[in-house]
């Protein structure tokens, strides 16, 4: 089922305006590069991303929703979202003009962040065609896969709303594609691609129990390209260079973007009541066949 198992040296600081500060950042936009340091009290929060290692999210925050992690750009460590993405820095006690204790604010109490390592995977074969010719000539063991870690914002108790993870995974493909061949006789053709490509992926789990969760996984947008990718087969140069062409791509290989991921039973994904990742297999739909997921382990 699963085939792999801110800029002013490293310190930025953010000048104080409130007990609790909320970004957001837009996808597509450059790396974040806190300011320098101002006059001395001039700031209720310095952000220091030395200590966090690149490709990681600083510990000191709290990842709302989106895709982020610290790069390094010119030499100097950089946070950077590769999706739409929010975050909170939680500020300390502080004593008011007026002498009172004012304590840290706390931000949705009923949620908690947790992140999980994940595979989701796609057995099988793919293109035009679906019939015992093709099952005779492809490859039924090919497979598209995504690996990695995603981040979500969960519920601590009883909710009815869905629940949406980030992250951004690496994806290896190795797969068949059967299509019609060129010629009158009725023959088709195989056409094997394999790539591997870095993808940004949001896994939704329902609010409503029963429903599953959802899979959305598109290209990069910092690294649309394919890390690497290679067409070969039976097909015409014009149908090859077309799959090779499409990749990564959502719709490309397996078609990661826009797959259901079915409910287990008994019910896992909405156990007790609240819509969340739980370690485990979800198996693709035993009949329609699809993706499937595992949940290999809690991320401390």
């Amino acid at each position: 089922m699963f085939p792999h198992e801110l800029n002013a040296g490293p310190t930025g600081s953010i000048p104080s305006r409130s007990w609790v500060v909320l970004f957001a950042l837009a996808a597509l936009a450059p790396p974040v590069a806190a300011q320098a340091p101002g006059r001395p009290g001039a700031y209720l929060y310095v952000l220091d991303l030395a200590g966090t290692p690149v490709g990681e999210f600083p510990s000191g925050l709290r990842l709302l929703q989106g895709t982020m992690e610290v790069v390094r750009k010119d030499g100097q460590p950089m946070l950077k979202a590769s999706a739409a993405s929010e975050f909170v820095i939680p500020l300390p006690a502080v004593t008011a003009p007026d002498g009172t204790r004012r304590g840290q604010a706390q931000v949705r109490p009923d949620t908690t962040t947790r992140k999980y390592e994940v595979q989701l995977a796609y057995t099988g074969y793919t293109g035009l065609a679906d019939s015992r010719d093709c099952e005779a000539l492809v490859n039924q063991a090919g497979y598209d896969s995504l690996v990695g870690t995603v981040a979500g914002i969960e519920p601590t108790g009883r909710s009815g709303d869905p629940t949406t993870y980030y992250g951004t995974l690496r994806r290896v493909v190795k797969i068949d594609y059967c299509l019609a061949g060129a010629g009158d006789d009725g023959k088709w053709c195989v056409a094997t691609l394999t790539g591997t490509a870095r993808m940004q992926v949001e896994l939704t789990v329902h609010g409503e129990e029963g429903e599953g969760a959802y899979l959305k996984a598109d290209p990069d947008s910092l690294r649309p390209l394919p890390d690497a990718v290679r067409v070969t087969g039976t097909c015409s140069q014009a149908d090859m260079d077309e799959i090779r062409a499409a990749f990564p791509s959502g719709e490309s290989g397996g078609s990661p973007s826009g797959q259901p991921i079915p409910e287990t039973e008994p019910p896992r994904f909405h156990a007790s009541g609240s819509p969340r990742l739980r370690v485990g297999v979800y198996p693709a739909d035993a009949e329609q066949g699809g993706w499937a997921l595992r949940v290999v382990r809690v991320v401390p």
